[in-house]
């Protein structure tokens, strides 16, 4: 029957004193040992404060059960409390768990008991005797460890040192209860990439235009698209090997649609000019729409309190602003319908780039045509050949007009209208002739 009943019964359900146990844990841990000697001198006050008035029959200082409850309570220990675990990484909000934090009034007094070194004390029961005796300093400490155990007991992140930390912040005042739970279960982000730190120019990348692209850099906003900033490491890379075409592909744009009139309009791109964009390198596709690339438009300038390229113009693009849109089309694109795997930003943006954009994507040529007409030593022979007239013409043109700086400038109007009046603007063709006799169908026109 004993028998029987031990093994069915007993045995399996019965719970069991582990007061020496905890005591041996909390003795052997060197994490525990540690924030003893750490937080050593704020505790020794703390209690001497409580205990200076209650004696024991040794002479000790001691701490009564009444006080002890009282700072737990004061301090916002006991009880049933809660925190939303955080991230520092954009992760999906329903793998985020709320973790509990329970200390009951019960299991506080029952580790007061079993802190008390007395013999007495040692059978695990709460007598009016156990009640009438207090902790000295060092069990002081121990009750601290073994409500600290006892209380982030569900906080499986934190370690016995990390949960006898906390209590003993707890009861020093210099941390609630939620703000160790958040702190113990926060998600971190494991990269450690800071541009400014770790980037560093291409082989073909200058100094300046490495300068440049960390400029741009700094003012990207992804920090609402998941895995942000974990995915930061790879995304700068392929950014930063596709910079120098972003950078040509942006001013074609903004002066394609209703024709810049002047540098600040080359500077900023326009819903039309975005759209353009879209259409000419394909973008559109079963999973991204018109109407997704134009609210991708909205978002990335809707932006508070940053710079635009020149001045704040409202529903206007800067170039930063353009590299950010297109990574957020990157991403729509790839998982915004989707059922599969979420695709990381990065690889979204990669495929992007590579599919639709360099192949696709018209460029602006002005500066290399700037170029070739300056080291084209014909071309300056013709502005210096023809350079007086050019120079009445202008000045004929320009007389009523003049910039900020008093210059004579020609509006767009006036260079439109000049180039309508001799003919120039349109769609001519001639056909080719020649002083040999040759068949006519090798003359082209």
């Amino acid at each position: 029957c004993v028998a029987h009943m031990l093994d069915e019964c007993i045995l399996p359900y019965a719970q069991r004193d582990m007061s020496f146990e905890v005591r041996v844990t909390l003795e052997a841990d060197a994490g525990v040992r540690k924030a003893f000697e750490v937080y050593g001198e704020p505790l020794w006050a703390l209690h001497s404060q409580l205990a200076r008035q209650r004696r024991d029959e040794n002479g000790r200082d001691t701490l009564s059960m009444e006080q002890f409850l009282e700072l737990l309570q004061s301090r916002g220990i006991v009880g049933d409390l809660s925190a939303r675990q955080e991230s520092e990484v954009r992760v999906p909000k329903h793998t985020l768990k709320t973790y509990r934090s329970v200390l009951t009034v019960a299991k506080a007094k029952r580790a007061f008991v079993e802190s008390q070194r007395a013999e007495e004390a040692s059978m695990g029961t709460i007598t009016g005797f156990e009640l009438s005796m207090g902790l000295d300093y060092e069990e002081f400490l121990e009750c601290l460890g073994r409500c600290g155990l006892l209380k982030y007991d569900q906080i499986e992140q934190m370690r016995p040192a990390d949960r006898v930390t906390a209590l003993i912040l707890n009861v020093l005042g210099r941390m609630d209860v939620p703000s160790v739970i958040t702190a113990a279960t926060l998600v971190r982000a494991l990269s450690t990439f800071v541009a400014n730190r770790d980037s560093q120019p291409l082989p073909d990348e200058s100094e300046e235009d490495h300068a440049k692209f960390l400029e741009m850099w700094s003012l990207l906003d992804l920090s609402d698209v998941r895995d942000h900033p974990e995915f930061n490491h790879d995304l700068h890379d392929f950014l930063q090997q596709a910079f120098a075409q972003l950078r040509l592909i942006f001013p074609f744009y903004c002066k394609s649609i209703s024709g810049a009139e002047n540098a600040r309009d080359a500077e900023l791109m326009d819903m039309q000019e975005w759209l353009a964009f879209i259409r000419d390198c394909k973008i559109v596709s079963k999973s991204f729409n018109r109407g997704l690339a134009e609210n991708v438009f909205v978002t990335s300038t809707s932006h508070v309190n940053r710079p635009k390229a020149l001045g704040d113009v409202d529903r206007q693009m800067a170039f930063y602003e353009f590299v950010e849109a297109i990574c957020r089309c990157a991403y729509l694109r790839e998982n915004y319908s989707s059922q599969k795997r979420q695709v990381p930003l990065p690889e979204c943006v990669a495929h992007l780039l590579d599919e639709c954009i360099l192949p696709y994507a018209q460029r602006d040529m002005s500066f290399e045509v700037r170029v070739t007409l300056e080291a084209d030593a014909g071309v300056r022979k013709a502005f210096e050949v023809y350079g007086e007239p050019l120079w009445a013409l202008h000045s004929q043109l320009a007389r009523q007009r003049r910039d900020e700086n008093g210059r004579d400038t020609l509006s767009m109007e006036q260079f439109l209208e000049l180039l309508q009046s001799r003919g120039i603007v349109g769609d001519l063709s001639a056909r080719q002739e020649s002083e040999v006799r040759v068949p006519k169908h090798t003359l082209k026109t």
